[in-house]
């Protein structure tokens, strides 16, 4: 694989997470399912394919590494020929197929990790880290919260002020 980053990644990502570079697709995979007992580690694609599960059905069974593709053509056929199974992001609406792949491994990261933090229904069943404190309040915590609007009788959903100004909802 192709060693270091561009340069806007250097400023944030870079030193944050242990990088090990690999010569093929096959040797990262090697790397990683040496660092589990035989047969633990699954390699999952993210990739529209016929034989892709939904995310929603949180097709997972243990450990898994996730390989995510480019934004022009997703997995290449090596790496299609590395994953144990697949998965695909529902969308909704015909026009779109894809997402920016950083916007997907996100989703599908997120998905897994919800999946793996409930015990019972499958998952691994590690516990949820804790709340970070903050050492100084930022976003929503640096200023005072009110109370939430309240809803007219009959909403169904937020109101905007001039909606409730002119009697509309």
């Amino acid at each position: 694989g192709r060693q270091g980053f561009k340069a806007f990644c250097k400023k944030s990502g870079q030193g944050a997470v242990p990088i090990e570079n690999a010569a093929t697709v096959g040797a990262a995979v090697e790397a990683l399912k040496a660092r589990h007992p035989a047969g633990a580690l699954k390699v999952c694609g993210v990739e529209i394919l016929t034989q892709a599960a939904s995310l929603h059905t949180c097709p997972f069974e243990g450990p898994t590494a996730f390989m995510v593709g480019n934004e022009r053509g997703g997995l290449t056929r090596e790496q299609i020929e590395h994953c144990d199974s697949f998965v695909y992001i529902p969308q909704f609406g015909a026009g779109v197929g894809s997402l920016n792949v950083a916007c997907a491994c996100s989703v599908v990261l997120y998905q897994f990790s919800a999946w793996a933090n409930s015990p019972g229904q499958g998952g691994l069943g590690f516990p949820e880290d804790p709340k970070p404190a903050m050492a100084k309040p930022h976003g929503a915590g640096s200023f005072a919260v009110g109370s939430p609007r309240p809803m007219p009788p009959g909403s169904k959903g937020p109101v905007s002020e001039a909606d409730v100004a002119t009697g509309i909802s």
